[in-house]
């Protein structure tokens, strides 16, 4: 009898997971890149997680000094979460996708269902890299990378902005073939959420509303995340031997969340693996 009272209640308890917006059946990110452009070379998955290999379920992979073969931290992940209105807990956090669980996918929510399809998680199960001087040579006159050509400046739709772009005819839409490119901030002051940042950034975008929570079991929030990991490649040792990461999170709902926190789970790999410490404030 207990038993299918916890049952009912479960099933009673998913059953509101979707009253708000709903949920595709998205697999799990894959795509991955390396940013290395400075004396780190970090790994960068296109889920939450980073710093190690998630398909292959394999790290350390963060290395500093880059070629060294010594690695500083294991795996890492983005963790979000919130209470609602009337005190329910809504929660994206994953540690090493064990059992396949995720709490995050690819791709940008739409705008006014606040849901995704899992062909749309499929299109951006990638991430982007960009150099900044690849930039400067195509703006001189050089041919765009593939992941420029590729850039998703905006989706296709003028009214839904994803990557920081240079619009060089005004028409909304982003196309390397009508001089448009990632934009670093070359003119102007913009706000530091609208352009990429350092030498060498790598961009990439996603949601927890995909599928179950099945990580950490608990309600989506309905986010997208935009996410950037940057770094530069410097004469300041300090500087050349840090990653940088911003992200910039979209409530697609109508919920208004309170009591968000935001932070990491880390895994670092300081020798002794029994005895790594790691905070954030």
């Amino acid at each position: 009898k207990a038993m299918k009272t916890l049952q009912l209640l479960l099933a009673l308890f998913f059953s509101t997971l979707t009253s708000e917006y709903l949920l595709a059946q998205c697999a799990a990110p894959t795509a991955q890149a390396d940013l290395d452009i400075g004396n780190v070379r970090a790994r960068i998955m296109n889920g939450a997680d980073m710093w190690w290999d998630a398909v292959a379920g394999v790290g350390p992979k963060y290395e500093v000094p880059k070629g060294s073969g010594k690695h500083s931290l294991f795996a890492g992940a983005l963790w979000i979460g919130g209470r609602d209105a009337v005190g329910q807990l809504h929660l994206a956090a994953q540690t090493y996708r064990q059992g396949g669980v995720s709490d995050f996918w690819p791709g940008p929510l739409d705008t006014t269902s606040c849901s995704i399809t899992p062909s749309s998680c499929l299109q951006y199960d990638r991430v982007w890299k960009i150099n900044r001087q690849d930039v400067v040579d195509f703006i001189g006159g050089s041919p765009a990378t593939g992941d420029m050509i590729s850039y998703p400046g905006n989706n296709g739709m003028p009214w839904h902005f994803l990557a920081p772009f240079y619009d060089a005819n005004s028409d909304g839409v982003y196309n390397s073939t009508d001089g448009d490119y990632p934009d670093f901030g070359s003119s102007g002051t913009p706000y530091c959420c609208s352009t990429l940042h350092g030498d060498q950034a790598i961009w990439w975008v996603i949601n927890d509303a995909g599928n179950n929570h099945t990580a950490s079991g608990c309600a989506p929030l309905g986010i997208e995340i935009r996410c950037q990991a940057f770094a530069f490649q410097s004469t300041d040792q300090d500087i050349n031997n840090t990653t940088f990461y911003q992200y910039l999170l979209v409530n697609c709902t109508s919920i208004a969340y309170n009591s968000i926190y935001f932070g990491y789970f880390g895994d670092p790999e300081l020798g002794n693996y029994h005895d790594d410490y790691v905070g954030c404030d």
